[in-house]
């Protein structure tokens, strides 16, 4: 008796059209403890076996209406991954015929007359595989289950990531970018920033590699990039910082090399440092390449600060001026026959090209077709910078105010039901604000009102919570009780959350805009006075309005959107 019989009973089907073997076989197998059933010829096998949970099968060869090779042949398109052994009930020694049961399906034979001790071992033998078989098929389905949680998993991170690395906004007209990545995570990176100077500044980089590897250094180096150029730091001083960052953070032989780039617009400049990438075009207006700016220094996170030489170079720039950047992937890109793209066919291609305009997009659209359907082996970055002379943002060195002073910038974070079952996108999204608006002063009164927006969607409009169970003390847990239950048992939904900041006379604007896909509630029903709710429920959206510009709520309640206002404080 095997394992699997002493658990459940195995069910064996037997087909054989001859009524006195049926009959010996059947009296075999129930004595070893197995449920049997009994088929005349191959097309009553296939019907029985299709209606019934089968485990075994013992196939007679020669028989009518369907014969032994038909009729297993079909039986085991029907099984797909599950292993049904087939034993062939032969008195046959013809070679031939017996590799054409194998061929059609066969796993075994049984040589007639039958003995039921050669039967038991046969059927004993086919158990252990057909187990084993099993048991690689759950490791199998197992394996590809958390693959794909960890796909999705990284896909979420990816978004969060890429929300963090662009969290200033769409960069300013003058910039186009194009970054596509060799996997989910992507290891180069560009960040834009608007200087208080005037000007613009911007940062492309390549760490060691791609994928999640790569992408460890990122948010420190972003991180760095935002914080420093807001409060008006050098480049060299942004240099160092971040060398000496990634010195103390990445793993030996990991290093990042980068490109930082400024527009001086009062002066006509670009100010250049570059380590570890290739040449820096800078395309004159006549078409012609003006300048070929190699790279000067060792990549980041590799020397010492007293090796590093952080002062970057300047170089006279006249307006219609465009500057490209890249990392090497793109002139390591290989064509289907392993042609590489090359530095010689990026600089033909921008110097021949005669419209401008359009220049940045046929680029793109010429690299891609190269490659092909090739995959990619490293991450694709190209950046164009047009030197239009414009000051994006004026702040008198005389004017000292409290924060930071107000900018235009805007952020999406988009979180789907696996997300939002493990991520709390609060302390993101608050230190997004904070950092780059610069409004710690005002974070205690953000936080709140994020927060009832964000979890209003969540209880009421995804999750269908009623806030009036809160009410009572045994309401409150069973509230609670129920959200756990309900956001682990979330399949589907998805919350989308839109900062947007304006500029105001006496200060900013701090829009927040939070839309969920759920079927909506009642935010009317669920705002109270003040003055006349003590409970803990219902005071949520009151209490933010009384800190709000406005709130407005939209489509059913899944739409809303508030109005934070702040004003300028100047210090004496």
């Amino acid at each position: 008796m095997n394992a699997d019989a002493e658990d459940k009973k195995l069910t064996f089907l037997v087909v054989e059209d001859d009524a006195t073997s049926r009959m010996i076989l059947r009296r075999a197998l129930t004595k070893m403890n197995y449920e049997v059933l009994l088929a005349e010829n191959g097309e009553e096998g296939v019907r029985l076996f299709e209606e019934n949970q089968v485990d075994m099968v013992l196939m007679d060869i020669q028989m009518p209406v369907m014969d032994g090779y038909e009729a297993p042949t079909l039986i085991k398109a029907a099984t797909r991954d599950e292993l049904v052994p087939v034993i062939f009930l032969t008195g046959t020694t013809d070679e031939a015929l017996l590799a054409r049961c194998v061929e059609v399906g066969g796993d075994d034979f049984l040589t007639k007359p039958y003995s039921p001790v050669v039967l038991n071992a046969k059927i004993e033998a086919l158990c252990r595989i057909r187990a084993l078989h099993n048991e690689t098929m759950q490791q199998r389905d197992l394996v590809a289950e958390h693959q794909n949680r960890l796909i999705r998993e990284q896909e979420v991170a990816e978004k969060l990531f890429s929300s963090m690395l662009n969290r200033a906004g769409d960069p300013p007209d003058n910039i186009k970018c194009m970054v596509s990545p060799a996997s989910i995570f992507n290891g180069d990176m560009v960040v834009v920033s608007e200087i208080p100077s005037g000007g613009v500044r911007v940062l492309v980089g390549d760490f060691t590699g791609h994928g999640m590897q790569a992408a460890i250094g990122a948010l420190p180096v972003t991180d760095i990039f935002y914080s420093m150029t807001a409060k008006g730091f050098s480049m060299a001083d942004i240099i160092r910082e971040m060398n000496q960052k990634l010195l103390a953070i990445l793993p030996t032989r990991m290093f990042f090399a980068c490109t930082l780039l400024e527009l001086d617009s009062d002066n006509g400049r670009l100010l250049l440092w570059s380590g570890g990438m290739p040449d820096v075009i800078v395309r004159g207006t006549d078409g012609t390449i003006r300048h070929r700016l190699p790279s000067k220094h060792m990549a980041l996170g590799i020397v010492s600060g007293g090796s590093l030489r952080p002062n970057p170079e300047s170089i006279p720039i006249e307006v219609g001026e465009r500057v490209y950047v890249f990392s090497d992937g793109i002139i390591e890109a290989s064509s289907p026959d392993e042609e590489m793209f090359g530095q010689a066919r990026l600089e033909e291609f921008i110097s021949s090209h005669p419209e401008p305009d359009t220049l940045f997009e046929e680029l793109s659209h010429k690299l891609l077709t190269f490659s092909g359907h090739t995959e990619q082996e490293d991450d694709f970055t190209l950046v164009e910078v047009c030197y239009d002379g414009v000051a994006r943002s004026n702040v008198s060195a005389n004017t000292r105010r409290v924060g930071r002073e107000a900018m235009h910038w805007s952020n999406q974070f988009v979180l789907e039901a696996d997300a939002l079952r493990e991520v709390d996108p609060l302390p993101l999204l608050m230190q997004a604000i904070v950092d780059v608006q610069g409004l710690q002063d005002h974070r205690e009164r953000i936080y709140m009102v994020l927060a009832e927006l964000f979890f209003n969607a969540l209880d009421h409009g995804l999750l269908g919570l009623d806030s009036r169970l809160k009410e009572t003390p045994q309401g409150f847990g069973e509230y609670y009780s129920q959200r756990t239950k309900r956001l682990s048992d979330l399949q589907d939904g998805r919350i989308e959350i839109g900062l947007t900041h304006q500029k105001r006379d006496a200060g900013g604007c701090l829009i927040i805009k939070v839309k969920d896909s759920g079927s909506g509630f009642d935010f009317e029903a669920n705002t109270r006075e003040l003055d006349e709710n003590e409970g803990h429920c219902g005071r949520g959206i009151t209490l933010i309005r009384s800190m709000c510009e406005q709130i407005v709520y939209s489509e059913n309640g899944t739409r809303v959107e508030a109005s934070y206002v702040w004003e300028n404080e100047e210090r004496d």
